[in-house]
Protein backbone atom coordinates (compact mmCIF):
# COMPACT_ATOMS: atom_id res chain seq x y z
CA UNK A 1 0.00 0.00 0.00
CA UNK A 2 1.14 3.52 -0.69
CA UNK A 3 1.88 5.86 2.16
CA UNK A 4 0.22 9.24 1.99
CA UNK A 5 2.46 11.84 0.39
CA UNK A 6 1.45 14.09 3.22
CA UNK A 7 3.04 11.90 5.86
CA UNK A 8 6.32 12.08 3.98
CA UNK A 9 6.28 15.83 3.41
CA UNK A 10 4.53 17.39 6.42
CA UNK A 11 7.01 19.47 8.36
CA UNK A 12 4.71 20.88 11.05
CA UNK A 13 5.00 24.55 10.09
CA UNK A 14 1.36 25.13 11.08
CA UNK A 15 0.40 27.30 8.10
CA UNK A 16 -3.03 27.31 6.49
CA UNK A 17 -1.26 26.95 3.13
CA UNK A 18 0.34 23.72 4.29
CA UNK A 19 -3.07 22.44 5.40
CA UNK A 20 -4.48 23.23 1.95
CA UNK A 21 -1.55 21.49 0.27
CA UNK A 22 -2.06 18.42 2.46
CA UNK A 23 -5.74 18.29 1.60
CA UNK A 24 -5.17 18.80 -2.10
CA UNK A 25 -2.49 16.09 -2.36
CA UNK A 26 -4.40 13.57 -0.27
CA UNK A 27 -7.69 14.24 -2.02
CA UNK A 28 -6.09 13.66 -5.43
CA UNK A 29 -4.54 10.41 -4.20
CA UNK A 30 -7.83 9.19 -2.68
CA UNK A 31 -9.78 10.03 -5.83
CA UNK A 32 -7.18 8.28 -8.04
CA UNK A 33 -7.33 5.09 -5.97
CA UNK A 34 -11.13 5.29 -5.98
CA UNK A 35 -11.09 5.39 -9.78
CA UNK A 36 -8.70 2.41 -9.86
CA UNK A 37 -11.10 0.46 -7.63
CA UNK A 38 -14.06 1.41 -9.80
CA UNK A 39 -12.18 0.25 -12.91
CA UNK A 40 -11.18 -3.03 -11.25
CA UNK A 41 -14.82 -3.76 -10.44
CA UNK A 42 -16.28 -2.63 -13.77
CA UNK A 43 -13.61 -4.31 -15.88
CA UNK A 44 -13.74 -7.55 -13.89
CA UNK A 45 -10.07 -7.49 -12.90
CA UNK A 46 -10.62 -10.24 -10.35
CA UNK A 47 -11.24 -10.44 -6.65
CA UNK A 48 -7.57 -10.10 -5.67
CA UNK A 49 -7.27 -6.78 -7.50
CA UNK A 50 -10.57 -5.49 -6.11
CA UNK A 51 -9.54 -6.43 -2.57
CA UNK A 52 -6.09 -4.87 -2.97
CA UNK A 53 -7.49 -1.61 -4.35
CA UNK A 54 -10.14 -1.54 -1.61
CA UNK A 55 -7.57 -2.03 1.12
CA UNK A 56 -5.37 0.67 -0.38
CA UNK A 57 -8.27 3.13 -0.54
CA UNK A 58 -9.11 2.49 3.11
CA UNK A 59 -5.47 2.79 4.17
CA UNK A 60 -4.87 6.06 2.30
CA UNK A 61 -8.16 7.53 3.57
CA UNK A 62 -7.20 6.77 7.17
CA UNK A 63 -3.75 8.30 6.63
CA UNK A 64 -5.48 11.38 5.21
CA UNK A 65 -7.68 11.74 8.28
CA UNK A 66 -4.66 11.44 10.57
CA UNK A 67 -2.45 13.86 8.66
CA UNK A 68 -5.26 16.37 8.20
CA UNK A 69 -6.06 16.38 11.91
CA UNK A 70 -2.38 16.90 12.73
CA UNK A 71 -2.13 19.77 10.25
CA UNK A 72 -5.34 21.31 11.59
CA UNK A 73 -3.91 21.15 15.12
CA UNK A 74 -0.64 22.73 13.97
CA UNK A 75 -2.58 25.47 12.14
CA UNK A 76 -4.80 26.06 15.21
CA UNK A 77 -7.99 25.50 13.20
CA UNK A 78 -10.93 26.21 15.52
CA UNK A 79 -13.15 23.49 14.03
CA UNK A 80 -10.55 20.73 14.37
CA UNK A 81 -12.53 18.91 17.07
CA UNK A 82 -15.72 18.85 15.03
CA UNK A 83 -13.79 17.74 11.97
CA UNK A 84 -12.15 14.95 13.98
CA UNK A 85 -15.64 13.78 15.00
CA UNK A 86 -16.63 13.58 11.32
CA UNK A 87 -13.53 11.50 10.68
CA UNK A 88 -14.28 9.22 13.65
CA UNK A 89 -17.73 8.41 12.25
CA UNK A 90 -16.31 7.65 8.84
CA UNK A 91 -13.55 5.53 10.39
CA UNK A 92 -16.19 3.29 11.99
CA UNK A 93 -17.77 2.74 8.58
CA UNK A 94 -14.37 2.00 7.05
CA UNK A 95 -13.61 -0.53 9.82
CA UNK A 96 -16.88 -2.37 9.09
CA UNK A 97 -16.11 -2.41 5.38
CA UNK A 98 -12.57 -3.62 6.09
CA UNK A 99 -13.93 -6.57 8.07
CA UNK A 100 -16.02 -7.60 5.05
CA UNK A 101 -12.93 -7.36 2.86
CA UNK A 102 -10.97 -9.55 5.25
CA UNK A 103 -13.65 -12.18 4.77
CA UNK A 104 -13.14 -11.76 1.00
CA UNK A 105 -16.65 -10.53 0.38
CA UNK A 106 -17.21 -8.54 -2.78
CA UNK A 107 -19.95 -6.68 -0.94
CA UNK A 108 -17.17 -4.96 1.05
CA UNK A 109 -15.76 -3.44 -2.12
CA UNK A 110 -19.24 -2.42 -3.27
CA UNK A 111 -19.94 -0.87 0.14
CA UNK A 112 -16.64 1.01 -0.09
CA UNK A 113 -17.60 2.39 -3.51
CA UNK A 114 -20.99 3.41 -2.14
CA UNK A 115 -19.35 5.01 0.91
CA UNK A 116 -16.99 6.94 -1.34
CA UNK A 117 -19.73 8.08 -3.69
CA UNK A 118 -22.15 9.11 -0.96
CA UNK A 119 -20.12 10.18 2.06
CA UNK A 120 -16.39 10.50 1.46
CA UNK A 121 -16.65 12.52 -1.74
CA UNK A 122 -18.98 14.96 0.06
CA UNK A 123 -16.46 15.20 2.88
CA UNK A 124 -13.56 15.84 0.50
CA UNK A 125 -15.37 18.52 -1.52
CA UNK A 126 -17.56 20.23 1.10
CA UNK A 127 -16.49 19.52 4.67
CA UNK A 128 -12.77 19.83 3.91
CA UNK A 129 -13.29 23.11 2.04
CA UNK A 130 -11.99 26.20 3.77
Amino acid sequence: MQESAVNNEFNGDGSQGKLRAIRDRDHMQIKRIHQELRAAIIEGKGMERVIRSSEELIHVTILHFESEELAMEEASVATRGLHAELHAGMMETLEDISKDLEQRKICGAIELMKFFDERLSYHLTVEDAD
